[in-house]
Formats: structure tokens, sequence, C-alpha cells
């Protein structure tokens, strides 16, 4: 009739079932902060008498972090006498792979996820409006907690976020080529109009008069690291800014070297002559 505590001299609740579950309580004190908080803001435990875990959210986040990078730093530690296989075994397909099929996990000893990528994307396209959903309530309910958590990380890990998305963007820069396209397209349209001192309120493949990914297609991939985009018809012949957007058009575009885009500068040539009168309707100024 009563249900088992460890921590009391005789093992058991000092409540009985049945005032247990019928006893309705508001706040509840946590055991790590020892502060009397809204039951709201315990996870729930079908364990205890009470239905609520004995740490509030907050603590569970804390203790969850700390034990989490105890675990990180002891496979760092375990990986040091560990000789890596140049295959792995899915656990789902059951097929062994090449290191490269499988995404990168810090918390399993080898450093790669269990399952391939088929497999991973196999599984989030058969379930991707249930795991959307419950991404979605879950952001929902814990609003507040996560808001919290992000705001102190942020505070302990200054620089921390940059250098990660800096380093996700170099690596995905290099490995895709359409990306890297895309990235510096969009730069070199919103460097000109920052010099210009126009605010640039309209979205770069409107001014492009194509997609990126057509665009891409049409003048194809960087050809090296000392090539950039380059204006045929050079910006400062824009006296408007109507002929500033005709300017950033596509067919104005094109890859040089940087060596030919600093002779070239703003000079009239007879190819930015003739693309200003293509383009501008006028002669050069």
């Amino acid at each position: 009739m009563f249900y088992r505590n460890s921590k009391r001299l005789d093992g058991f609740n000092g409540l009985c079932r049945d005032c247990a579950n019928t006893t309705t309580k508001i706040t509840k004190r946590c055991y790590k902060c020892c502060i009397e908080k809204n039951v709201l803001d315990f996870n729930k435990d079908s364990s205890r008498y009470d239905g609520l875990y004995s740490l509030c959210r907050m603590c569970s986040m804390r203790k969850s972090s700390i034990n989490n990078s105890l675990r990180k730093k002891s496979l760092v530690e375990r990986r040091k006498t560990v000789i890596f296989p140049n295959f792995i075994k899915c656990l789902t397909c059951n097929i062994e792979k090449d290191l490269n099929n499988f995404s990168d996990d810090v918390n399993q000893l080898l450093g790669k996820s269990t399952k391939c990528k088929q497999c991973t994307a196999k599984y989030y396209l058969e379930n991707k409006d249930r795991i959307n959903e419950y991404n979605k309530n879950y952001q929902i309910k814990n609003r507040e907690s996560l808001s919290s958590y992000k705001k102190r990380w942020l505070r302990d890990n200054p620089g921390k976020k940059y250098q990660y998305k800096s380093k996700w963007s170099k690596k995905r820069r290099e490995s895709d080529p359409l990306w890297d396209f895309n990235i510096r397209i969009r730069s070199a349209i919103q460097r000109v109009f920052k010099v210009s001192g126009i605010r640039k309120a309209t979205k770069s493949e409107i001014l492009l008069g194509c997609s990126i990914k057509n665009f891409f297609e049409i003048l194809g991939p960087r050809p090296s690291v000392d090539y950039v985009i380059d204006h045929i018809c050079p910006i400062a012949q824009a006296k408007t800014e109507s002929e500033l957007i005709k300017l950033n058009n596509h067919k104005n575009l094109r890859w040089l070297t940087r060596k030919e885009n600093q002779v070239k500068s703003d000079k009239p040539t007879l190819e930015a002559v003739q693309k200003c009168k293509e383009i501008l309707g006028r002669d050069w100024i």
C-alpha cells in the first residue's frame, strides 16, 4: 500500500498510494536548488509517488550538461587507444560501409553515427510529419527553458558560436560549389549596394533576373581561388538606383582574375562601353 523510497529509514514513502494519488500539489521543492517551484517546472517521472522528478527542469538541464561534458572527455581519452577501422557496420541495414557514409557523432566512441546517411535520410522521409510536429510542440512547451539555456551557453562560450558557424560554412563551401557560388554572388551584390550607400530592398534572384541555380549553370563554378565576380560595365557608371539595379543583372557579371580586375578597374574598355549601351541604354559617361 506504500511506494518504496530508499532515502527513508523504513524504505517506504510517508504517504500511502491512495493518499499520494489523490493529493494535488501546486508547488514542489527542488532537491538540488532547494527552491519551491510550480509543478509545471518539473519533468514527469512515473516511478515517483507524485509523478514528478526530484529536480526542476533547470537543474536537470545543468546536470545533463555536466554529465555530457564528462562523458565526452572520457570518450576523447578512450579514442587515443582505439584503432579506427576503415569500415563500419550500419545497425539498421546491417551493411558494412565506408566511414564517409556515416555522419559525425561526438557521443560515439568512433566519432561516427551508428546509422548510415542513407538509412537516416530514409527514416526522416518516412516520419517527416511526425518528427516536425514533435519538434514544434517541444519548442513551444519548453520555450522559456530553451531560451534561458541558450543565453547561458552564449554567455559561457563567447565567440564559440561564430567559430562553429565559420568552420561549418568553410567546410560546406569547399564541398558544395553551388553553395559557394550562392554566397559569393549574394555577398558581391550586397557589397555593391553598401558601397553606393543605397539600402538593398530587393532579393538577389530578382536583381539577377534568374535563379542562383540557373546562373550557376550559365556562369559555371569558380575556376580557381584567383577569380572573383566582376561587373563588365563598372558600378561607377550607375548614376541612379535604377541603373545600379540594372548593372547587377546576370548578363553583366562574369568570372575574372583579381589582377585583371584591378587593371580593368573603371576604365572604358570596348567591352564595358558596349555593355553599358546594352544594359543602361546610353553612352559611357
